[in-house]
């Protein structure tokens, strides 16, 4: 079993090799990281990419980790804080939604999550006939206490009037599923009610953590926040508002660190021009034309 520290180098690598493999990929990644933070130069724009590469890369190795590696060999590498926020919570009786945000070392972080208490974890069901996706479920089912498929409001419900705490992480666009649109940094983004429907429905609070990876290869850091006594407010846009503020503060920590190469603005909102240029239409350009892409994307004002 190699150490930790040339697993991180193993992953940089990784993520050296991904960068250069899918161009379409490595074009959602800076169209989103161009527009989400319009105050870097491209040069600053291209140096966030190649560190979110090397952090995917290293998110693969730690995926491994969480689901081969011993229990005692990996918790010296975790620590989560904030305990006291989500029992707090717990204590009003009526369930907690514990609020994720995907991130590389996800994957990982929830391992230490799941360790520190009891934890019911919402996964998106990708159907019986996905070999990786049926594995990875079989793998969280020994970490978790209930997996829950995150289409399945009943079990999601039933597990919060238990006074459960609910892994939930909304920050996805969900396609046909969604049905408002709220900032997040600065661009309408498309997303769900869920959140919003559930507290009314339970009462249940809604508790957000962040998790990163610490520099020097020091470990993993997880934090929960307290409340988000906002919710549910009575407008859902309001509530997704609210959620997606977070979400932003937390990113901006350890930006390299989110899942940027997702298209979290595929979704427009009636009449409103495509974000992102079509899958299939970018991969059919010459190499130039797909160059020409890149290069207009930095020319916007």
């Amino acid at each position: 079993m190699l150490p930790y520290c040339w697993l991180l180098t193993i992953g940089a690598g990784l993520g050296w090799l991904m960068e250069r493999l899918d161009s379409f990929k490595q074009y959602i990644v800076l169209a989103n990281l161009k527009r989400c933070f319009p105050n870097l130069d491209r040069k600053a724009v291209e140096a966030l990419k190649t560190k979110h590469y090397q952090s995917m890369g290293q998110g693969i190795m730690e995926l491994m980790m969480a689901w081969w590696w011993p229990q005692e060999k990996l918790d010296q590498l975790g620590v989560v804080k904030g305990i006291e926020h989500l029992e707090k919570a717990q204590a009003e009786g009526k369930g907690v939604i514990l609020l994720a945000a995907h991130i590389t070392s996800l994957e990982l972080c929830t391992y230490y999550l799941a360790r520190a208490i009891p934890l019911h974890i919402t996964y998106k069901h990708e159907g019986k006939k996905a070999f990786l996706s049926q594995y990875m479920h079989e793998m969280r089912r020994r970490r978790s206490t209930r997996l829950i498929a995150s289409h399945d409001l009943r079990k999601m419900l039933a597990s919060l009037r238990q006074n459960q705490v609910v892994w939930y992480a909304p920050d996805q666009d969900f396609g046909k599923r969604n049905n408002l649109f709220a900032p997040f940094f600065g661009i309408k983004a498309g997303g769900v009610n869920a959140i919003s429907r559930i507290c009314e429905k339970t009462g249940a609070r809604v508790v957000p953590f962040f998790a990163r990876r610490l520099p020097g290869g020091e470990g993993y850091e997880i934090e929960i926040k307290p409340q988000l006594e906002a919710l549910p407010s009575g407008g859902y846009v309001e509530d997704a508002t609210v959620i997606n503020r977070f979400y932003e503060e937390s990113i901006r920590a350890v930006p390299e660190q989110y899942l940027w190469f997702h298209r979290r603005f595929r979704s427009r909102p009636v009449g409103e021009a495509p974000f992102y240029l079509g899958k299939h239409h970018f991969k059919k350009m010459t190499r130039e034309k797909q160059k020409k892409v890149i290069e207009e994307l930095f020319a916007e004002k």
